[in-house]
């Protein structure tokens, strides 16, 4: 950017940040609106699967039911609440919010062998014999995860004094519409934590871009939540009355293993995803161009730097969510 607004050299980046929005939006061509979103239908999408079944539906004794599927959901990012680049689509169109690499059901039925055999005492026949067990396991794959800036490197300011403009990096993340600078990405961030204070991504894999560069508002890398595994089991049977009168004895246990899992789905707090930023350099007394001053100015010339707690916590697991469920029920049907 060059030229003079207010008295100010536009060529200077630190200038560019300190400049009163009133200037800025004065240069607009409809200077009542600081900016415009404009809605149409220019979004695509791509869906590949490969699908997987096995059942068994005709045993005495067995049913079971397996689907399994690989799967990759590419589209452009955001929907009417995030914005897309309209100059250069490549930039937001890449893994969709819903993609879920593998998905994985299997339900079964198993009738239990018969405890007392035949001639045995009749009570005991019918106490003992004619149990069912059943289940469902379901495995799924985490949430893809995007970054951006909190603080200093994640404002408009900072944003405009790197590219002249404010509009200049879209950040289209699953929940929360990023300004400010894209992340770079100089390793996979990826990590092995499951538990409550583990982590699940490398903040050292994590910088800024230099001066005047975009940085990947995309991540080349896949990174994602923890998968999601489930198993519930039920044993059940049914007791004959009279004619098409039974009575139904139940124990379900949902969440057999006691299985627990971050997941931004249900909060974007489970996960301490905050890449909060502080200036290496900061300027006071700086002119807004609009007969004031401003101080705490930062100069993007000189770099950014996480905050001691983002340093600490970022990618840390805060909670994981799911417990273990006993339900005990007795139906009866006529």
């Amino acid at each position: 950017m060059t030229g003079t607004i207010g008295g100010l050299d536009l060529t200077n980046p630190i200038n560019r940040v300190a400049i009163s929005d009133t200037l800025v939006n004065a240069r607009r061509p409809y200077q009542a609106y600081p900016g415009i979103n404009v809605y149409d239908f220019e979004g695509v999408s791509n869906y590949n699967s490969l699908q997987v079944t096995l059942s068994r539906q005709t045993s005495k004794r067995l049913q079971y039911f397996a689907t399994y599927t690989l799967s990759r959901t590419e589209g452009t990012l955001g929907d009417e609440y995030r914005n897309r680049d309209p100059f250069n689509a490549a930039r937001t169109y890449g893994i969709r919010n819903e993609d879920r690499t593998h998905i994985f059901n299997l339900s079964w039925n198993a009738f239990l062998p018969d405890a007392v055999k035949e001639g045995g005492p009749a009570i005991a026949k019918g106490v003992l014999n004619g149990w069912q067990l059943s289940g469902i396991s379901t495995y799924n794959s985490g949430i893809p995860i995007f970054l951006n800036f909190g603080g200093p490197a994640g404002t408009n300011g900072i944003e405009q004094a790197y590219y002249g403009t404010p509009d200049a990096v879209i950040l289209a993340g699953q929940d929360t519409q990023g300004d400010g600078l894209a992340p770079k990405y100089l390793c996979d961030p990826s990590l092995n934590g499951q538990k409550v204070g583990e982590k699940i991504l490398d903040i050292s894999c994590i910088g800024f871009p230099a001066f005047g560069e975009v940085g990947d508002v995309l991540t080349p890398f896949s990174i994602r939540t923890p998968g999601r595994m489930n198993h519930d089991i039920t044993l059940f049977k049914n007791f004959a009355i009279r004619g098409e009168q039974k009575l139904q004895f139940r124990v379900g246990v949902f969440n057999l293993f006691n299985m627990a899992a971050a997941s931004r789905a249900v909060d974007r707090n489970d996960i301490n995803l905050n890449l909060n930023t502080e200036c290496n350099r900061t300027v006071n007394g700086l002119s807004n161009g609009n007969g004031g001053t401003v101080d705490n100015v930062c100069d993007p010339t000189a770099g950014f730097r996480f905050t001691q707690d983002t340093i600490n916590n970022f990618g840390r697991i805060n909670i994981r969510r799911g417990h273990r469920i006993v339900e005990f029920a007795l139906k009866y049907y006529f």
